[in-house]
């Protein structure tokens, strides 16, 4: 089989043995004796491709109707990998491709994948697809691709895989592992749907900005400002209310009506001390000008408490005027932003809140205060359970109550744009694709879309996965306190904000130490004590208030200690249980079929079985894990039915079936 085989309908057709190569002998010919091809010279004789040239000519073989050139260009890519692309590329041509119309499937770009990854994490091609240990990394990387990109790869993978099995190349998978992992790999989503994560610098830098801008409002008390200009305007010995005496202000001296105007909105701002403020960031001495600064600073403290909560869009913008206070939990006082979700239920929106930290206190107080000059600017006075933390302005005469300010929920790309002009430092730079690429592995796709020199084309959903990653990566927060905070149904999506964080900068570990990382650090912190404090919770519930059977490794030693009348951890002095999970000296966290008592991360639970729990020393199971258990044989049986009977596969989920199915026994009492 090779692409020279039928040449029908190209050039080289008419010029017969001389136009084809000879066939594919790797490894024992050395790469610069390898011809891959012919192309004419000026005098129509046939001059050889070789192997070791960085720009394959084969549009001696291109089909007459064929609309691509068959230009295999290789420059773009980096030594030593340059060199298996072409060995992939040569292969591809020469034991793959059937006609010369194949010819174009077996170009360099259908084989990026396999470059990036090995690039990405400093190996060679060869080395990723034959040792296992890669396994887990290719398949991290995969679940990044589109459904047909993934699909085209493990079909790769499969060749690559037969040409070793038939003494072709001596490289490739040794069995079918990657094969089957991939195959495990469950793609929901597409890559440009993704979101992507802010890389660390840009992500500092954009908090830093933030802060200047909220800091600078405040201590310039440029809100009483606000609202002490409307009071001169409201003053002014003009008719027709604040409607009549704008549009007055509107016409200066210069304007075509004969007004004894001793005003103009460049003097009232002189006046109230807002004409410096406007100028810095450029803008004109007029009300629409000062209002769009507004609407800048209304969007930064918006963005501020995305930084701290990892809130949803729609979850800031609903946020009441009365929404920052504290909680003591078991004993600890913890900042908390009370809202509304539609996430938790799936039905509607309901009362939640989100754990933050201290430093969200100046977004919420410049959120007040520009909500406070929107109701001095219509004469309304603020009833706090009726106003929304971030109202829209509303035209004079619009608003007579509280009850008519509404959220602003509409479109801000204008105030976008004006915010990301503001904010120093935000300008994309080649290291921070670079820290992408290490992140994204597979998919290189973002340079499409994130150019060096632009800005960083923020929004609000980049702040919420960006927290989950860095606060992944910083390897202090289990994922059920990260479910609880982003307010996720289940799991599956928590793992898909979390996903590659551990490819991702350990920004909460880094050198940088100004005060907004620190908030982070401190937010992070204040997560996890909650989660360990909903630990404790879990464990009184589960293990020592239960009167029914426990299995597991963990729960066995639990149930063998209560049957012979001993106390589990302490149980009579409660408090220091407590303190034991604070300080993470125990754990107790809920585990894919049950509960697990290792207080490091999990390394036994792999891809294609997380059965492991049943065997593990430190899983617990209660007669509440029911369902759980059940809901995991069900899978354990759909996927059995997928391979032959007496197969290897078939049988190893027969296996993890009877195990589930004794320790669903164990908790049910059956034989104890």
């Amino acid at each position: 089989m090779s692409a020279f085989n039928e040449l029908i309908g190209t050039p080289a057709f008419d010029l017969g043995e001389a136009a084809i190569p000879s066939a594919y002998s790797e490894p024992k010919q050395a790469h610069e004796d390898i011809i891959v091809g012919y192309k004419p010279k000026s005098d129509g004789a046939l001059e050889p491709v070789y192997f070791s040239e960085d720009f394959w000519d084969l549009n001696l073989y291109k089909p007459l109707t064929a609309r691509q050139n068959y230009y295999f260009n290789f420059e773009s890519f980096e030594n030593p990998q340059r060199q298996e692309i072409k060995e992939l590329c040569h292969l591809w041509l020469n034991r793959h491709a059937t006609s010369a119309s194949s010819i174009s499937k077996c170009q360099p770009s259908y084989f990026k994948p396999f470059y990036d990854f090995a690039r990405n994490h400093g190996i060679s091609i060869k080395e990723a697809l034959s040792d296992e240990k890669w396994i887990a990394d290719l398949v991290h990387s995969a679940v990044t691709l589109t459904p047909a990109t993934l699909q085209n790869l493990k079909w790769k993978i499969k060749l690559i895989r037969r040409f070793r099995l038939q003494g072709i190349i001596d490289w490739g998978p040794p069995s079918e592992k990657l094969i089957n992992a991939l195959n495990s790999t469950n793609i929901a989503y597409e890559v440009g749907n993704q979101t992507s994560v802010i890389p660390s610098r840009i992500y500092c830098n954009l908090i830093t900005g933030l802060s200047d801008l909220l800091n600078e409002f405040v201590e310039q008390d440029i809100a009483n400002k606000l609202i002490a200009l409307y009071e001169k305007i409201d003053a002014l010995p003009y008719a027709g209310g604040l409607r009549g005496k704008l549009v007055v202000l509107s016409v200066t001296k210069r304007g075509g009506h004969n007004l004894r105007n001793t005003h103009t909105i460049e003097s009232l701002l002189e006046d109230v001390g807002l004409t410096e403020w406007l100028k810095k960031y450029d803008h004109e001495l007029n009300l629409i000008e000062l209002d769009k600064l507004v609407m800048v600073v209304q969007l930064a403290a918006r963005l501020w408490i995305h930084c701290f909560t990892g809130m949803r869009d729609m979850e800031v913008r609903s946020l009441p005027y009365v929404c920052l206070g504290k909680i003591e939990s078991k004993g600890k006082q913890i900042t908390v932003i009370r809202g509304l979700t539609s996430k938790l239920t799936g039905m509607g929106a309901i009362n939640t809140l989100w754990v933050t930290n201290d430093i969200v206190q100046v977004a919420v107080d410049v959120a007040k205060s520009i909500g406070r000059y929107f109701a001095a600017y219509h004469g309304v006075k603020i009833e706090e359970g009726l106003m929304p933390l971030f109202p829209k302005k509303g035209l004079p005469g619009k608003i007579h109550t509280t009850v008519d300010f509404k959220p602003n929920t509409g479109s801000l790309d204008k105030v976008w744009m004006r915010l990301l002009q503001i904010i120093p430092n935000i300008t994309i730079e080649e290291s921070d694709l670079k820290e992408l690429e290490r992140f994204q592995s597979f998919t290189p796709d973002f340079r499409k879309k994130f150019k060096v020199g632009s800005t960083w084309p923020l929004h609000t959903h980049q702040l919420r996965r960006s927290l989950a990653v860095y606060t992944a990566r910083s390897n202090k927060v289990e994922i059920g306190a990260m479910t609880a905070q982003f307010k996720h149904l289940g799991l599956v999506m928590q793992e898909y904000y979390r996903r590659g964080s551990v490819w991702a900068v350990n920004l909460l570990e880094s050198p940088v130490q100004n005060e907004y990382v620190s908030g982070i650090r401190g937010l992070v912190e204040l997560i996890e004590i909650n989660e360990r404090l909903k630990q404790f919770d879990d464990f009184e519930e589960r293990v020592i208030n239960e009167a029914g059977p426990l299995a597991g490794g963990a729960g066995s030693v639990f149930k063998r200690i209560k049957r012979d009348g001993g106390s589990i951890i302490l149980e009579e002095d409660r408090e220091y249980t407590k303190q034991a999970f604070v300080d993470g000296r125990t754990a107790f966290k809920e585990s894919p079929i049950g509960w697990c008592t290792k207080r490091e991360a999990c390394d036994k639970i792999k891809i294609t079985n997380d059965t492991q729990c049943i065997g593990c020393e430190n899983s617990v199971f209660t007669p509440k894990d029911e369902r759980k258990l059940l809901n995991h044989i069900e899978y354990l049986k759909t996927a059995k039915s997928g391979y032959s009977t007496g197969s290897m596969f078939e049988k190893h989920y027969a296996l993890q079936i009877d195990k589930t199915e004794k320790t669903l026994a164990k908790i049910r009492g059956v034989n104890q």
